[in-house]
């Protein structure tokens, strides 16, 4: 097993990698795009520790290294701050570096490598709650317009639905655009919450008769 643990700075095009010693020397950086970051873990010793922040495109990463036989290492971002040694000036060698002696210590918490599986489902999950947030901010907003014209209705989802089929049932509210000028129309996109192939619902074009 190598005695050498390599810790890299992830970024979109260029990762910077740090390698230090059994004793916590450093022995060499490079900065390498990403087509020559992928190549570079094809050519290291087996066994050695690859250590890097669990960010966007870590658990990736990860797997490539368990591919070569690597050793990854994935960590909080808030355990490495303290081994940056120059907090102040914050560059990708001095972050590589501190990625590298953290990974190092006895005591380290480390983040288990998710597999593609795992991640697509825990994926599939934020897209969902990114939909229920922009829905509750979709109803707050509309609930907000139609109290300008003196339209307020009980909280709920159910509830807003329900006033909302009632307004237009009744002619408090018109689908379609204004044909005599004396409208203002809102626009609100229909968030499903079912599966990706249900996502891209229908739009809901609301005409209010004003006075």
């Amino acid at each position: 097993m190598s005695t050498i643990t390599m810790g890299v700075d992830l970024a979109k095009n260029l990762f910077s990698v740090c390698a230090v010693d059994a004793s916590g020397h450093v022995q060499r950086w490079q900065d390498l795009g990403r087509e020559a970051f992928a190549l570079w873990l094809a050519q290291v010793p087996a066994g050695t520790v690859v250590a890097m922040e669990a960010c966007s495109g870590a658990h990736h990463w990860a797997r490539r290294c368990m591919e070569y036989g690597l050793q990854p290492r994935l960590m909080a971002a808030q355990f490495v701050t303290p081994f940056r040694k120059n907090r102040t000036a914050k560059n990708d060698r001095n972050d590589a570096e501190a990625i590298a002696t953290a990974a190092r210590q006895g005591n380290m918490r480390f983040v288990p490598v998710k597999s593609v599986e795992q991640q697509a489902r825990l994926a599939w999950h934020r897209v969902r709650e990114g939909y229920k947030t922009e829905g509750l901010e979709i109803s707050n907003r509309l609930r907000g317009l139609l109290a300008e014209f003196g339209i307020v209705m009980a909280q709920g989802d159910r509830a807003l639905r329900i006033a909302l089929a009632d307004l237009v049932g009744s002619g408090g509210v018109r689908t379609g655009e204004s044909s005599n000028g004396y409208g203002r129309s809102l626009d609100t996109g229909s968030r499903p919450t079912g599966s990706p192939a249900q996502l891209g619902g229908p739009e809901v074009q609301l005409t209010i008769r004003v006075s």
